[in-house]
């Protein structure tokens, strides 16, 4: 599983980094600290749908699920939901403090 993780708090995100290590070492955790970072590799990963032929790496990123923070330094998590659903990609966005 490949996660994109939208969190500014540093020590927050390499806290959740530790846990997934420790839970399932095959779960991918790719961490940006804002609405502009994750945009900008959701833009990626939306041209690497559009060529699947292509491998996936860090300049053509795949994800399964956006996990964001609300609050961020540029701006609110649910852009990233709008992001999404306006281009119709096929992720799943959650707010990792409203997971219970």
């Amino acid at each position: 599983m490949n996660v994109l993780y939208v969190e500014d708090y540093a020590l927050g995100a390499e806290l959740v980094r530790d846990t997934f290590r420790r839970r399932d070492p095959t779960i991918h955790l790719e961490i940006v600290s804002t609405v502009a970072k994750a945009l900008e590799r959701l833009n990626r990963f939306e041209e690497a749908l559009a060529d699947p032929s292509r491998p996936a790496n860090p300049e053509r990123p795949h994800y399964d699920v956006v996990l964001t923070d609300l609050n961020l330094p540029d701006g609110l998590g649910l852009e990233i939901l709008s992001h999404v659903r306006s281009r119709n990609l096929l992720l799943a966005v959650v707010d990792p403090d409203r997971v219970g």
